[in-house]
């Protein structure tokens, strides 16, 4: 019994040895300009969605930037993709080197119409 606590209490003081030493793990927007509205959606007044996947590379640029979902179907997309291919971040580093990180966000679409 003497044996499996001071196993796990080793375990316990080594754990933070096994994990990679994140130096800045929270996305920091450096640019991030709001997706264009697209004209049709706005006359009509729809409001909707759109989740994106991407890549925030080792300079802070997006890539592989990919539609996970949207409502409604094809309305807002075009607009989304192109805002996030657009946007800046500071890369995340780990003990002290940039890496790529997989990022997912919500652009939400309100066009703020009184109807």
């Amino acid at each position: 019994m003497k044996s499996c606590k001071l196993i796990l209490i080793a375990a316990v003081l080594l754990l933070p040895l096994a994990l990679p030493a994140a130096d800045d793990d929270k996305l920091v927007a450096i640019e991030r300009e709001p997706a264009e509205y697209p004209k049709k959606a706005l006359r009509k007044c729809i409001e909707g969605h759109v989740v994106v996947r991407f890549i925030v590379a080792t300079d802070g640029t997006t890539k592989d930037i990919a539609v996970i979902s949207s409502r409604p179907l094809g309305v807002f997309e075009k607009a989304a993709l192109a805002a996030v291919e657009k946007w800046r971040f500071e890369p995340r580093v780990i003990n002290g080197v940039p890496v790529q990180r997989e990022e997912t966000q919500r652009l939400v679409f309100e066009p703020g119409c009184t109807s």
